[in-house]
């Protein structure tokens, strides 16, 4: 779990950019978003012992792979032309320098063809002192960097062009055309991070709040819709607890949103695929959180506003087998990509699992090792947003029997609250701009 707190140094200045939109025309605009990806540059990592770590994560994240992931969306997006691609944070695996400038260079293909590329820093991406190099026997300390360094590794991602800065935070705000501006949102506290980790907790400052506020009403007196994008939730996540996985006063936000006719906001962090969904005051007010790319099914959200009409959102994988054969591979991992990653999500989540199990005087030894089976089996299920289809395969597994014997045990309750059925898909949204939504 992650309890890591972050914060802010440096300070931008809030400036605003002559840069020349095109005219309104209620053109569509489509947006690739894509989400914790938690890359680690390839000279940080090798075939020696110390890099097993990164090669046997029990979170399921493909971190020696993910340099392709990223090569095949970059390669979809140069075939669809998207008009922006943006990144909701965790860019790095943990804030190293090296990750970040081998991670920003990859987009350099998109922004030459014209693609605009944004990103928002998440809790892994600054200051963290847990910015390792895993070359050789054994683990080393990496050079991170600092809020100010992030701006201008990040440049060409939306700080350089931005319409305007905070100047108290590494927030921006783009204009994607006249009628469609997107709002990047940095909450992170970089400068609680200590020796003994990050932490993940989030917060708007107020002075970035008055900012927001002025680019809501910017928008507003254009005739445009401001768009926000932030790395933690905006509306907490149904079945998480822990209150770092939002903004811890994700309210402030969601009375901009409310406010100001902007019903959608697009995060991660979570690294599960959702929607959450809020009324407030009679207005439905939706947080689409992506899921992980590293993580299986490997996904990007797939997006198209058409101003005064509607957002809608929806889900795929990144195709990294098609790529694969489409590049002259011969490697059968990449060439069978999909499979393989949720068969190693699976294998390293039992072992994750069965540690749990065992460790409860209340749960016998071998249905410690079945309920294991059936948490790794669901597992993929429940991070792709497919709880129902999930919760289908359980009931059919022969480990099935041995979980309603332990379905109010605190523990299974609790690792198996992700097969509940949610009120709304978890992979796809269409909101009408007009007041109504499906």
């Amino acid at each position: 779990m992650k309890k890591w707190l972050l914060a802010f140094l440096a300070g931008g200045i809030m400036f605003f950019c002559s840069c020349k939109a095109p005219v309104k025309d209620g053109k569509p605009v489509r947006i690739f978003f894509l989400t914790d990806p938690h890359y680690l540059a390839e000279s940080l990592y090798d075939e020696g012992e110390a890099s097993d770590a990164v090669r046997n994560l029990r979170d399921g994240k493909e971190t020696v792979y993910t340099k392709v992931i990223l090569e095949a969306l970059i390669d979809t997006a140069l075939e669809e032309k998207p008009d922006a691609v943006i990144i909701g944070g965790d860019n790095s695996y943990n804030g190293e320098e090296a990750s970040h400038k081998e991670f920003a260079a990859l987009f350099e293909p998109l922004i030459k063809e014209g693609i605009k590329v944004l990103t928002v820093p998440g809790n892994h991406d600054i200051r963290n002192p847990f910015a390792y190099d895993f070359t050789g026997e054994k683990v080393k300390r990496a050079s991170t960097i600092e809020a100010q360094e992030f701006a201008e590794i990040y440049a060409d991602l939306g700080f350089k062009d931005a319409y305007s800065r905070d100047k108290n935070s590494l927030s921006f705000a783009t204009k994607l055309t006249e009628e469609v501006w997107v709002l990047c949102l940095d909450v992170q506290k970089y400068e609680y991070n200590t020796s003994f980790g990050p932490v993940s907790d989030s917060w708007i400052k107020e002075d970035t709040q008055k900012w927001a506020r002025k680019m809501f009403e910017k928008a507003k007196k254009a005739g445009a819709i401001l768009v926000p994008v932030v790395h933690q939730s905006v509306i907490p996540y149904e079945g998480i607890s822990f209150e770092e996985y939002s903004v811890g006063n994700a309210s402030i936000i969601r009375a901009l949103m409310k406010e100001f006719d902007s019903p959608v906001c697009f995060t991660g962090h979570l690294h599960v695929q959702a929607i959450m969904a809020k009324e407030e005051d009679g207005k439905m007010l939706y947080d689409c959180s992506t899921g992980s790319l590293s993580v299986p099914e490997n996904l990007f959200g797939d997006i198209t506003i058409v101003p005064g009409e509607s957002i809608s959102y929806k889900v795929r994988s990144v195709d990294v087998d098609s790529y694969a054969k489409k590049m002259g591979w011969e490697d059968e991992i990449l060439r069978n990509f999909h499979q393989y990653t949720i068969n190693h999500f699976r294998d390293s989540t039992y072992t994750f699992f069965l540690g749990l199990f065992l460790g409860q005087e209340d749960i016998a030894e071998e249905d410690a090792y079945a309920l294991a089976r059936l948490g790794s089996l669901i597992n993929p299920y429940f991070y792709a947003g497919k709880a129902e289809e999930g919760t289908k395969v359980m009931k059919e597994s022969p480990d099935y029997e041995t979980y309603l014997r332990y379905e109010d045990q605190v523990l299974v309750k609790q690792l198996f609250n992700k097969t509940h059925e949610r009120k709304i898909s978890q992979r796809a949204l269409q909101v009408s701009l007009k007041g109504k939504s499906e």
